[in-house]
């Protein structure tokens, strides 16, 4: 186990979020993604009554086939376990995410159309992880396409610096891993006061 070891304590809840990539035999990406909630005691949600520790208060399992560009032409889901006979209603309406583009501003129309009392809390954010496995997915084929089918793609903004370039600590431009890699983007930092006077 990577985290020091805990003090005495006792599971109050547990949420799985679980995502897969496929890439179907038509080329196809397929993205199924599962969110599970339990509690560690028996427990009372909603309107149903008792739920033994461990059994699901949420369960839903998405569904998701896009393109090569990321681009969502199918959604399935099910509601298998909610607080409320109500909350499988909800399933028509991620409909309106097909034509949807996984990229750049994603999540925000993500809230529009499936956000609030359109949709449901637990499965825009097992839609937000799915999102991120579905660039995951694509990421080793686009590459394979070339520089350019990245960034159309990923909808990159500025097509002057690569992708990955700034957007987390390994790939800064001034840090090691860019210098092997992209050595022609490396900008090291300077050593401004150390030198002689």
């Amino acid at each position: 186990m990577p985290l020091p070891a805990p003090q005495t304590r006792k599971l109050l809840t547990r949420r799985i979020v679980n995502c897969e990539g496929y890439l179907r035999e038509d080329g196809a990406l397929e993205v199924e993604g599962h969110l599970r909630d339990s509690k560690g005691h028996d427990h009372s949600y909603g309107w149903r009554s008792s739920i033994p520790a461990g059994g699901p208060i949420h369960e839903m399992w998405v569904r998701m086939t896009l393109n090569a560009e990321l681009t969502i032409l199918a959604v399935a889901a099910s509601v298998d376990a909610a607080p409320y006979p109500s909350c499988p209603h909800i399933v028509p309406n991620l409909e309106r995410l097909v034509g949807l583009k996984v990229a750049g501003g994603f999540r925000q129309r993500l809230r529009e159309l499936v956000g609030g009392t359109q949709g449901c809390t637990h499965v825009v954010t097992l839609l937000e992880a799915m999102a991120n496995n579905a660039v995951q997915t694509s990421a080793s084929s686009v590459r394979e396409r070339g520089l350019e089918a990245v960034l159309e793609t990923f909808g990159v903004r500025d097509r002057s610096k690569h992708p990955l370039l700034n957007t987390c600590f390994s790939y800064a431009e001034e840090g090691p891993v860019v210098a092997r890699l992209w050595p022609h983007l490396h900008r090291p930092k300077s050593d401004e006061g150390t030198g002689p006077s």
